[in-house]
């Protein structure tokens, strides 16, 4: 519902146009001295705007303007972070990143992923793979405003898992491989 204060009644009309964005403008109620309308014939998500001609009841006169967003309010991306900063995996390991995005309720939460080093870590959704030895930053980046956070990923080769690089003992009747 629109409504707007009153002018002198007496001596003041209003007449009501409407339009879509980018479309033609329609006359919605005309010379009428009520000050609300209920317009019925709108969809959810679609950008209205409005302009009230407010003038003398018998001459054409100034007229007032604005604009209507019906729908769910555009909440606007202020930042991202991830779960975690760093991330240790062994060759072949997975894990999931999980990014937040500020405020909770922002419209936009599409983002886009990188590796800065695919030979040793890639990612896929927020799903970090280790590929081999050595370092990755995964970088994740909103797509509005462009806010980025990264996450440092240290990847370790099967050689260098712990094992020093013997053979399983239980293989081996538990005698270590020389």
């Amino acid at each position: 519902m629109l409504s707007w204060m009153p002018g002198d009644t007496k001596k003041v009309v209003y007449d009501l146009y409407r339009s879509v964005e980018g479309g033609s403008e329609v006359l919605l109620v005309g010379d009428t001295d009520e000050t609300f309308f209920l317009d019925k014939d709108v969809l959810s998500g679609n950008t209205y705007h409005y302009r009230i001609q407010v003038r003398h009841f018998r001459a054409e006169g100034p007229f007032a303007g604005l604009t209507v967003q019906l729908g769910e309010p555009k909440i606007s991306v202020t930042g991202i972070a991830l779960n975690l900063s760093t991330l240790n995996l062994a060759e072949g390991d997975t894990k999931q990143l999980i990014p937040v995005i500020s405020p909770e309720g922002a419209t936009n939460k599409n983002v886009t992923w990188s590796s800065s080093n695919p030979g040793v870590a890639t990612v896929a959704n927020g799903v970090v793979t280790a590929i081999a030895g050595g370092s990755a930053t995964i970088t994740v980046t909103t797509e509005e405003g462009e806010f980025s956070a990264s996450c440092i990923v240290e990847v370790t080769t099967k050689e260098n898992n712990g094992d020093n690089g013997g053979g399983d003992e239980e293989e081996n009747g538990g005698v270590p491989e020389e």
